[in-house]
């Protein structure tokens, strides 16, 4: 029996427990396509295997009476794999979780040391040697694509002639560290097995399935380690392959969406046009989403994408800065990469960018490079960018250039770490090990300090996700390095220390203190171009004022059919949409929001007031419409007492000219008009 132990992905043991839960959630939703390829293998071979999944358990714990206990989730943990009953533990590793993958290795072969201990996955190839020497527990590594290795090794672990005949493993011979070669990338990847989905609990609750088309990056980034992994052999799958899959999933799930994964979809051409083109023809019609750079595609490429379905594309940017590109060996022309996202955006793409700091040489200039490449992107409604802070990955040029000289200063790089805290045991193993657990450190930074990068960096990220528009004006103003450094300032002038990381920036203490100072360190100001951040300050403030009050924003009721009729009828009472608010501004929203997204002066916004009407929409996205002068006055007497009748006798006073038409036409036309926006329901009057 092969027990098959995924990866933990979400790991901030010491966390607020709510602020975690989502995150937990997200892992444990997600399949683990690396375990469940090769449970299919084994599957195929007859080989009797079972899954254990550590994020589905972390979820769990989350979700529990116990969560906040002491000791956290490890021993629960602990507890469930000692009762599982295996010949073989084959562990699943990435970089983040290493540290918590070896101490639960530790206890289980406490409980069953008779037993073979194998550790697998891009972290423990890139240190099989180190992990051997440190962790008598640790039998074997598999290094890189395992479907081939593992059932030679499985087999090789019941022969009298040992391991020493199977490629691409490092294991123990006579008590010394022995690694045979390099077992060659699999060339054929339509001879692998639909991953073993079937064994994923949950698989007919999803929205989208994980599909890997391909593996490889034919790149040389000095940063990352999926090169190194896959020996920077690109593969793709046939277009055919990857069709039936999808089809077969959908009959099996029905579902029609899929994340395609694979590193650098599109860097063969024609391979992408080839797989769009039979996409296009199989008489199916699917949503997918790609990671992609944004040298290997152009506005041709990317309208054929989206015509076959593409809703969503990942870019690695890096770097903002030119000279940064060509020091980590990315190479992007950035002039090119942004038009390659407007224009994916432009495809109503959902285009996700990444971005890095604290790289070695990285100079202010780079970083506000980077900043500004960030703001920008904003502008566009489809795209939602990243910023990572720098982990040297081990096994990467950048990790054996800085081996040695890495420090331990307690800042995580979220490259690195998934969660605010740290298990203090994890932090023991990571202190004794630097040469295992490298992406735990930082590389040196002459220019920039880290502590600043880490706060500059949740900065940027939950302000973006909270005040997206406000931050644009803001960067527009005086450019967001400045708001940033200005709003440092003042916190320390304005409220009492605390540890500003994370945890901070997700709380409603940031949102709060944020919206403050922007009151008042900006609007005492003389300039005109600050009336589009004061029309932006106040629609922030009035939804924080209604989330303290409780009035959270529901998803809006979708507008009924016979909505849109019944204000035919004279007694019938209308009111607001569930779900939608109202908010009063002070000048042209639609024209502030149109000058930024153009990047036009701000000088030329009108202050007239103007009443916009929010509404979330399914999957969180919170819809923003501008109301005409009339429909704002006309829904502001849809109080939900009047009936259309007596709503009709005051609408000629609603603006200029109205009273030369009949008003209980007129008015049950524009209350109609409401309805089908999704503005207005009504119900019968009180009897």
């Amino acid at each position: 029996m092969v027990c098959l132990i995924s990866a933990p992905t979400v790991t901030e043991f010491e966390g607020t427990v709510t602020s975690r839960g989502q995150a937990a959630r997200l892992g444990a939703d997600y399949p683990p396509l690396g375990i469940l390829s090769l449970a299919a293998v084994l599957e195929e071979k007859g080989i009797a295997h079972q899954l254990f999944d550590l994020n589905r358990l972390f979820y769990e714990w989350v979700c529990g009476d116990n969560a906040g206990s002491e000791g956290g989730f490890f021993p629960l943990a602990v507890r469930e794999l000692r009762g599982l009953r295996a010949n073989v533990y084959g562990f699943g590793t990435i970089s983040s979780s290493y540290p918590l993958t070896v101490r639960l290795a530790r206890e289980v072969k406490r409980a069953h040391p008779e037993s073979a201990i194998v550790f697998g996955g891009p972290q423990a190839s890139a240190v099989d040697v180190e992990t051997l020497e440190a962790f008598p527990f640790v039998d074997a590594v598999v290094r890189g694509e395992a479907e081939e290795i593992l059932p030679e090794l499985l087999a090789a672990l019941g022969r009298a002639d040992g391991l020493g005949g199977v490629a691409g493993i490092t294991f123990r011979r006579n008590g010394r560290v022995a690694r045979t070669p390099d077992a060659p990338a699999l060339p054929d990847l339509d001879r692998l097995p639909m991953p073993a989905y079937h064994l994923w609990p949950g698989m007919e609750k999803r929205r989208a399935v994980p599909l890997e088309v391909g593996r490889g990056c034919p790149f040389a980034c000095t940063f990352c380690s999926t090169s190194q992994f896959f020996r920077r052999r690109f593969r793709l799958k046939t277009p055919t392959r990857v069709i039936d899959q999808m089809k077969a999933l959908q009959q099996a799930y029905g579902t029609a969406t899929f994340h395609l994964v694979h590193d650098t979809f599109t860097a063969v051409r024609a391979q992408v046009v080839e797989f769009c083109h039979a996409l296009a023809g199989c008489g199916s019609e699917f949503d997918w989403t790609c990671s992609a750079r944004t040298d290997c595609v152009d506005e041709e490429l990317l309208a054929l994408m989206a015509k076959a379905g593409c809703t969503g594309i990942f870019f690695g940017i890096e770097t903002g800065s030119a000279r940064m590109q060509r020091a980590i060996g990315k190479g992007l022309d950035l002039d090119h990469a942004s038009a390659a996202i407007r224009c994916a955006a432009s495809h109503r793409m959902r285009a996700t960018i990444s971005l890095i700091t604290g790289f070695p040489d990285e100079t202010p200039d780079d970083l506000r490079g980077s900043v500004e490449f960030i703001m920008d992107s904003l502008r566009f409604d489809h795209v939602q960018p990243q910023f990572h802070l720098l982990a040297p990955l081990a096994g990467t040029a950048l990790d054996q250039e800085y081996r040695g000289r890495l420090k331990w200063d307690g800042i995580f790089s979220d490259m690195a770490f998934q969660g605010w805290r740290q298990d203090s045991a994890d932090r023991a193993l990571i202190l004794e090990h630097p040469e295992i657990f490298p992406n735990f450190y930082a590389v040196p930074t002459a220019h920039l300090d880290r502590s600043y990068l880490m706060e500059l960096r949740d900065f940027v990220m939950y302000g973006m996700a909270r005040f997206r528009w406000l931050v644009v004006a803001l960067d527009r103003h005086s450019g967001i390095l400045a708001v940033f450094d200005r709003w440092r300032a003042w916190r320390s002038g304005h409220r009492p220390p605390v540890r500003v990381d994370g945890e901070y920036h997700a709380s409603d203490a940031f949102r709060s203190d944020f919206l403050e100072f922007v009151a008042s360190e900006y609007l005492a100001e003389d300039d005109v171009e600050l009336l589009a951040v004061a029309t932006l300050l106040e629609y922030e403030t009035q939804f924080e004022r209604l989330h303290q009050r409780g009035t959270a924003l529901p998803p809006a009721c979708p507008p009924a059919p016979e909505d849109a009729h019944q204000a035919a009828d004279l007694e019938a009472v209308p009111r607001v949409t569930p779900g939608v608010v109202l908010l009063h501004l002070s000048a042209d929203y639609e024209r502030v929001i149109d000058c930024l997204r153009s990047n036009r002066s701000l000088r030329g916004v009108p202050r007239h007031p103007v009443v916009v009407a929010d509404r979330q929409l399914p999957g969180g996205r919170v819809e923003v419409l501008q109301l005409s002068p009339l429909s704002a006055a006309l829904i502001e007497l849809c109080d939900g007492v009047r009936t259309v009748r007596e709503i009709a006798t005051l609408f000629p006073r609603l603006g200029e000219g109205l009273d030369r038409f009949p008003p209980e036409q007129a008015c049950r036309f524009a209350l109609n008009e409401l309805a089908q926006q999704g503005m207005l329901v009504f119900s019968p009057a009180a009897a």
